[in-house]
């Protein structure tokens, strides 16, 4: 009734202060929505540093384990490098970690149980290193045996993985936290569309279009983070914790259906000089190009990865009734691979094998174990042969 004693001129005015004020409140409110939409993208970065930061933790871990394992099993110094770097990333590392997860009462719990069995952990092997050098290769077996760095890594390897487990929650929880900001930006759209009629059509559909391109990339990012957390980032393989991962589960299988299985421990011979003359990029060119020969050279179903360094590990079902033929085959692709390239680094391994079998069970890292020492062995045998 009011509005019938008022002007033409004021009802004007009225109504378009009216849609004035509805526009902003509504600009307001898209602007806080769309806002609060571009923080996940803060979290997710933010998230996948914390685990690059957690996987480097663990190969320095795995490089202090196989360099202090390389020297007391040779007694050559040079495989204590990688341990002596190790030894000085590792407080760094963890103490990025400690300051990106501040805010995370979880990781902060994880890292007090995690700073102690570090330090257990390099005691352990720090104390392995000096036993060998007062004691002569002659005793070797002796303090192998005094050797629990399996169970200290293990223990460390634990609290470790907990703690990217901790990190791929938060990702789902920020996940649902998008679906919910996405339907409220929708919402919003309406709402804009219904009180600017077709000034704001154009724009609720870019901004409809923004958050299907947000989804998109999310949804990449996610997919990403997960296979970053299973996959060696340099060759493409399964990384260390990948290849525990489906191996324990492969274990489980060959129980259940009574089939025995191989693994296969590889180390490339002369790698650390290659390193030295051609620098890391030519290094890393021969891992690559190491890790498209096992792909080649084993099936599909076999687990494949890269350990840590110039380690390779893989887990076949073992058909054969020799494994030598297994290794045979893979050192004729080498051979035919440096004939083929003959003024390049020659790519040339130690491997040593271990036979799982259902009815002598034991634990992946046992049959690792007994793997690696069988690979070191042959690295030995090779050092010591007189040329002809």
């Amino acid at each position: 009734m009011l509005l019938i004693k008022i002007s033409p001129e004021k009802k004007v005015r009225f109504i378009s202060g009216l849609g004035l004020v509805i526009l902003v409140l509504m600009g307001w409110f898209s602007y806080n929505s769309i806002a609060e939409l571009f923080k996940p993208f803060g979290w997710i970065t933010h998230t996948q540093a914390i685990l690059e930061q957690i996987g480097a933790l663990a190969n320095e871990l795995t490089d202090v384990q196989s360099s202090a394992r390389g020297y007391v099993l040779s007694g050559d110094k040079k495989y204590l490098r990688p341990y002596h770097v190790a030894l000085w990333s590792i407080p760094n590392t963890v103490w990025e970690i400690n300051n990106e997860t501040g805010d995370n009462p979880a990781q902060q719990s994880h890292l007090v149980l995690l700073k102690p069995q570090i330090k257990t952990f390099i005691a352990l092997y720090t104390q392995l290193i000096r036993l060998r050098r007062k004691v002569g290769e002659e005793n070797i077996n002796a303090y192998m045996e005094k050797d629990s760095g399996f169970n200290a890594m293990n223990t460390v390897m634990q609290t470790v993985n907990a703690m990217s487990r901790e990190e791929r929650r938060m990702l789902i929880l920020r996940d649902a936290d998008e679906v919910r900001i996405a339907q409220r930006i929708r919402w919003t759209i309406i709402l804009i569309i219904l009180a600017a009629a077709l000034i704001l059509v154009t724009a609720g559909i870019n901004i409809n279009r923004h958050i299907l391109a947000v989804k998109t990339i999310n949804e990449k990012h996610q997919a990403e983070l997960k296979n970053l957390a299973i996959r060696d980032e340099l060759t493409g393989l399964f990384n260390r914790r990948g290849f525990m991962t489906l191996a324990e589960q492969q274990l489980k299988m060959a129980d259940r259906s009574l089939s025995a299985l191989l693994l296969v421990f590889i180390d490339l011979d002369g790698f650390k000089q290659i390193n030295d003359q051609g620098g890391h990029p030519a290094g890393d060119a021969l891992l690559i190009e190491f890790a498209q020969i096992l792909q080649a050279h084993f099936r599909k179903v076999d687990i494949v990865g890269r350990l840590g360094g110039d380690e390779f590990a893989i887990l076949t079902e073992d058909r054969l009734t020799d494994d030598s033929m297994v290794i045979h085959r893979l050192r004729e692709t080498l051979e035919v691979r440096n004939q083929a390239n003959p003024q390049g680094y020659r790519l040339d391994c130690s491997v040593g094998t271990a036979l799982y079998h259902p009815d002598q069970p034991c634990g992946l890292e046992q049959l690792i174990s007994q793997a690696d020492e069988r690979m070191y062995a042959e690295k030995e045998k090779k050092k010591n042969k007189t040329p002809a």
